[in-house]
């Protein structure tokens, strides 16, 4: 990424952009591959209130993920998906995603405003580096935000109203004023 390229990636203001991580955060089951309905939820809720959607895995199966997301009906929601076929390391496949959302709905997103919801707290640098949020995603009552230092820590999906209010979305369905919400 070249000076140019990181500037106008911070002139992104208001739109919003949820990059999600695969496995272990979209499927937290390691046996058959599925998602979870909440998860499901959560994603037409995000998109119903026009936040961008975007994929970033290690996986290179495009085969296996693209079953994956129409066994749950989500295939349509994503505006990016970017596999470890498209850059060996996470920093720059998040930026690459970030790039590819930009291009495909002509938005700008403003760092504030990308939240990378992943399971693996070794890659709470790379969020760090782009400067982007990073929601962990661990039922895992012993980590510690203090050694990984994401900006916020959920358990699953189950309850979008707390990440919505992180976000700073006003749900289409509901009248609600964000809130500040602390780390947890």
């Amino acid at each position: 990424m070249d000076n140019k390229e990181f500037v106008e990636f911070l002139r992104g203001r208001g739109n919003k952009l949820a990059l999600f991580d695969m496995y272990g955060t979209l499927l937290p089951n390691y046996g058959y591959p599925r998602m979870e309905p909440e998860t499901v939820n959560f994603l037409n809720k995000l998109h119903q209130n026009e936040i961008t959607l975007g994929l970033v895995s290690n996986c290179d199966d495009r085969v296996l993920i693209n079953r994956i997301l129409e066994d749950a009906k989500v295939e349509d929601l994503f505006s990016v998906i970017v596999l470890n076929d498209e850059g060996a390391e996470h920093t720059e496949r998040l930026f690459k995603a970030i790039r590819k959302a930009k291009e495909k709905t002509n938005r700008n997103f403003s760092p504030r405003d990308i939240y990378h919801f992943d399971d693996d707290n070794r890659r709470i640098n790379s969020s760090k580096i782009l400067g982007i949020n990073h929601i962990m995603v661990s039922d895992d009552p012993n980590v510690n935000l203090k050694i990984f230092p994401a900006d916020f820590l959920i358990p699953n999906f189950r309850n979008h109203e707390i990440i919505f209010n992180f976000m700073r979305i006003n749900d289409k369905e509901g009248v609600r004023t964000p809130q500040k919400v602390k780390r947890v």
